[in-house]
C-alpha cells in the first residue's frame, strides 16, 4: 500500500495589521481543512527561493489581493509553481504554490509570462490564440512583463516568439 506523502502548509500573508480580518481567517481554516493542521506563518519579508530550497515539500498559501499586480515575480527563476487557485472573496484568491508541481491536467488553465513591446496590434492579436491577459508590470526598458492565463503553451510561446517579443516560461496551472 502507498501512502500521500502530507504536504506542510505554510501561509504568507503580507501585513500584520489585516490577519484579523475575515479573508485570514477564511483562508487559515481553509488550509485547515485541506490539510488537517492550520498552516504555518511565514514571515513578511521572506524569499521564495530560498523557501522552497528549505522547505521543499511545502505547499505555499499566497493571497493574490485585486489591484496589486506583480505577485507572480517571484516564481520566475525558481523551480515553484502555482498548482491551484481558491477565491476566498471577490477581491482576493489564495494561491497555491508547491515545488513540485501536481499532475497537470490538459484542460486546466496555465499562467505564462512574457516580456513584450506594447503595441495595440500585440494586444488584439493576443485574444485569438486563446489567452487571456492576468496582470502586467511595466518596466524601464519600455517593455512590460505580462502574466497570461490560457491551455495552450506551445501555441501561446510560438505566438510571443514570432511577434518580437520574448517568452519567459510558465509559472503554473489551477
Amino acid at each position: 500500500m502507498t501512502y500521500k506523502t502530507i504536504r506542510s502548509p505554510f501561509l504568507f500573508w503580507p501585513t500584520r495589521g489585516t490577519r484579523d480580518s475575515d479573508t485570514y481567517q477564511s483562508a487559515r481554516r481553509i488550509i485547515s481543512d485541506r490539510h488537517g493542521e492550520m498552516p504555518c506563518l511565514t514571515p513578511t519579508d521572506f524569499d521564495m527561493i530560498e523557501f522552497f530550497k528549505a522547505t521543499p515539500d511545502a505547499v505555499l498559501y499566497y493571497p493574490v489581493f485585486s489591484g496589486v499586480p506583480g505577485w507572480w515575480g517571484e516564481l520566475l527563476g525558481g523551480s515553484a509553481q502555482v498548482c491551484e487557485k481558491i477565491v476566498l472573496t471577490k477581491d482576493c484568491s489564495l494561491m497555491a504554490i508547491a515545488k513540485d508541481q501536481i499532475i497537470e491536467n490538459k484542460d486546466q488553465n496555465k499562467l505564462f509570462v512574457a516580456e513584450i513591446f506594447p503595441n495595440p496590434g500585440f494586444f488584439k492579436k493576443v485574444s485569438n490564440f486563446g489567452v487571456s491577459i492576468a496582470d502586467m508590470l511595466a518596466t524601464e526598458s519600455g517593455t512590460v512583463l505580462a502574466l497570461f492565463s490560457g491551455k495552450n503553451p506551445g501555441k501561446f510561446q510560438n505566438f510571443i516568439e514570432s511577434s518580437g517579443n520574448f517568452y519567459l516560461g510558465c509559472v503554473g496551472g489551477y
